[in-house]
This record gives structure tokens, C-alpha cells and sequence, in this order.
């Protein structure tokens, strides 16, 4: 185990302490081992409840802070409780041709079976986010979303929701539709029929981060409007919901997205959706390769939101070799921030600094060696101070490509 040490105490308001300490990398034999981050770091990079009350005087403490604190990526945070779901994202379904996006259907059925059995209700993730804003998800919730419309949804997955009698959201590229190992447009009706979501993955699903950042956000938005048109035409109504391919955003084409009437978008940045997550970049659980398993889904759908309410940067778009820092704000309530730890990539070699108040603490998250490939993930995990369970939040950092003339040529541009 690293040690921890205390810095410097600090006074806080309404007669709590606080607390200023520094730890280099993460501890071992904890329930999220680097093993099991690495898993989440390894799916990534492959691809291209407990509830915590957040109390109206809490609440005004922490915008406070916050406005103090020159964090710049803000929020929303709601009096009351702050209620969570965990959302996991699939591609391919018994599909071993393409071992980092698959999972057998043996381990799906494991999944769902786990599901069923631990009382936890599946919602597509329309409602699942209707139902938290409303304050009503009121017990364990599940949300699983699918990735791309490969033809393997409807041969693997699709009976098996059928059987246990669980939705989906499944978010497709319409370029795609009705090729060679995809789901076509007879399918997807049927499948709106059936209670499952469909939602925008843009019409082309390119890596519109190698665009030149000039022209980028208005090629994507009209990539995303050219989908969203034609998926209104042919399914009969307009998809709310969006997945930025690779789960690659930046903020203006977060900003386009917004614009463009959805209710929410995903990333690919693992973690718990709740009342304080960004509603334009929801981070999922991936479910794909050798941690696609009965175990690791178990070990995911027990996690707790890290409850984040500012961050900077506010871009993962990082250019160059360099180890970023990452800073968060959350709230303290119900998390053991002095066994907080990171994870850069799945490994421990980072550093993580809290400084505590009263109500919230600033979590800084350094890498020690620069970025390496093109995604790279930033982890911090807490344990809850009233259960077993463990909060997570996670960063994705991407580094595009920076031969923009290439990528042109790619798109017809």
C-alpha cells in the first residue's frame, strides 16, 4: 500500500475539518484493482447505490466554491437526492472475429441473469434519464446501450433481452445501415416496435478530431444533422439521444450537439451516470474483449458516481506526448477521500492530491510518464464512507492525429 500523509490541516465551515493530502499512485487489494481499471483502459483503446443527499444549504456552500474556485468546466447540481444509474456499452454479441469489441453471448446471458436476480430495473436510456431527473429511479438501474448496429445484435443479443424481457439503446451511423454485417432499416423498425431506442452515431462515424480545428465543428454538426435527418425519414421520428463515435468530442462539437435539439449525448468515459454528470458527454461501462465477463459486470453495476460538479480542462483533446493534469471538484459527503486513488491507462502511476473542505474537496491527478496511443484514460476511485461500494469517475484524454491533409482526403473535403 502507498502511504498516505497529511499535509496540512485545514478549518472548515460549520465546524468540520478539512483536510490537504498527497499520494503517489494507488493502493492494492482494494475492490478497483488496476487490474480491473486496466480492463476499462484495454476496451477503450482497443476501439478505435448508494445515495448521497445533497442538502439546500450544502448546495449553496458548494456553487460558492465553486465560483471561488476558477474551475471552468460547471455542472449542474440539484437540491436533493442525488440519484445514479450505470450504464454499460456493447458492440459486437458472439461475434470472435473481432475479440476487442465482442462479448460471448454465454457472458451476456451471465449479465442479464445477474441483473434479474440482484432486483435491478432496465430502462432504455431515454427513460432511465427522464426518470432521474424526475427523482425516480428508486433502486438499483441499469441501462444498456449498443454501439454501431452490427447484424450481431439481432442474432446474439436481441432474443435474450426478448427472454428476460429488458430494453436496449442501440445508436447506429446510417452510412452503415444495411451493409454487409449490419442491422437494416426493416430491422431497426422492428426493433422500435419492440421497446428498444434508437439513437444518432453520426451518418459517417469518422474521427472528425483529425480535422483541422477550424473547420471541424461545422463538418461534424452537418454530419450529424445529414444522420439525424435521415433517420427521422425512414423510422418515423427523431432520435433524442446521440454517441460520439470513438467517444471523441471536443468542446464545440459537445456545443453542436447541444444545439442540435438532443436531450444527451455518451462518450466512451467509463463511470456512473448521475445528477451531477455532464448530460452531453455520460460516460459508459465498455463491455467489450477479455472484459466482457460475468465478474467484471458484476464489479461495475455495484459502482457509485464520484459526484464531479467542475473539471478542468474542460477538453480531453490534448495535443502532443505531454502528462496532463487533471483537476476535479466534488462533493465530499459519504466518500473516504483519503483513500481516493488513480489510475492512468489502468496502472498506478500517477499522482493524486486532495484538498478538503467542509462540503467539497479538489482532486488533482497527474500522470508521471507523458500520454501514450491515442486515448488514454484517467481514473479516481473512493470508497463510500456508509458500504462497501466505491465511487469512480473517468477522463479521457485523446491525441489526434495532426496531418490534417490526410484526413481531408479521407472525408472528400
Amino acid at each position: 500500500m502507498v502511504g498516505t500523509s497529511e499535509i496540512e490541516p485545514k478549518s472548515g465551515s460549520a465546524g468540520a475539518a478539512g483536510f490537504v493530502v498527497s499520494r503517489a499512485g494507488g493502493m492494492t487489494g482494494t475492490p478497483t484493482s488496476g487490474d480491473d481499471v486496466a480492463g476499462l483502459a484495454g476496451s477503450l483503446t482497443g476501439t478505435g447505490w448508494s445515495e448521497q443527499a445533497a442538502m439546500p444549504n450544502m448546495i449553496s456552500r458548494l456553487r460558492r466554491a465553486i465560483l471561488q474556485s476558477g474551475l471552468i468546466c460547471l455542472l449542474t447540481v440539484s437540491p436533493g437526492l442525488a440519484e445514479e444509474f450505470v450504464c454499460f456499452v456493447y458492440h459486437r454479441f458472439g461475434d470472435d472475429r473481432y475479440p476487442s469489441t465482442n462479448i460471448a453471448v454465454d457472458a451476456f446471458r451471465g449479465q442479464l441473469e445477474y441483473l434479474r436476480d440482484e432486483g435491478f430495473t432496465v430502462l432504455t436510456l431515454g427513460d432511465a434519464l427522464v426518470r432521474l431527473d424526475a427523482g425516480s429511479l428508486g433502486g438499483p438501474t441499469a441501462v444498456l446501450t449498443v454501439d454501431d448496429g452490427y447484424d450481431s445484435f439481432r442474432t446474439g443479443a436481441l432474443p435474450l433481452l426478448q427472454e428476460f424481457g429488458m430494453p436496449a439503446t442501440l445508436f447506429v451511423n446510417t452510412n452503415s445501415i444495411g451493409r454487409r454485417g449490419m442491422l437494416d432499416w426493416d430491422d431497426l423498425t422492428e426493433l422500435l416496435a419492440q421497446g428498444m431506442e434508437i439513437g444518432n452515431h453520426t451518418a459517417t462515424h469518422d474521427y472528425f478530431l483529425d480535422l483541422p480545428p477550424a473547420g471541424r465543428s461545422l463538418t461534424f454538426g452537418e454530419d450529424v444533422a445529414q444522420a439525424q435527418g435521415t433517420l427521422t425519414e425512414r423510422l418515423g421520428q427523431a432520435p433524442k439521444l446521440f454517441s460520439f463515435p470513438f467517444g471523441e468530442y471536443d468542446p464545440d462539437m459537445r456545443a453542436s450537439v447541444e444545439r442540435l435539439g438532443f436531450a444527451a449525448a455518451v462518450a466512451q468515459n467509463s463511470g456512473v451516470v448521475s445528477s451531477h454528470a455532464d448530460r452531453f458527454a455520460l460516460p459508459r461501462f465498455p463491455m467489450g474483449g477479455p472484459y466482457a465477463t460475468v465478474d467484471g459486470f458484476k464489479r461495475k453495476a455495484r459502482m457509485l458516481a464520484l459526484p464531479v460538479v467542475a473539471r478542468e480542462p474542460e477538453s480531453p483533446v490534448v495535443a502532443g506526448d505531454s502528462a496532463p493534469w487533471l483537476t476535479l471538484r466534488v462533493v465530499r459527503e459519504g466518500i473516504s477521500l483519503h483513500r481516493a486513488q488513480c489510475f492512468v491507462a489502468g496502472a498506478s502511476a500517477c499522482s493524486l492530491q486532495v484538498e478538503a473542505d467542509a462540503d467539497t474537496a479538489t482532486l488533482r491527478v497527474h500522470g508521471h510518464e507523458p500520454l501514450q496511443g491515442r486515448r488514454t484514460l484517467y481514473t479516481v476511485t473512493a470508497p463510500s464512507t456508509s458500504g462497501p461500494g466505491w465511487h469512480w469517475f473517468s477522463h479521457v484524454w485523446v491525441r489526434p492525429r495532426t496531418d490534417y491533409g490526410a484526413t481531408i482526403r479521407k472525408l472528400g473535403k
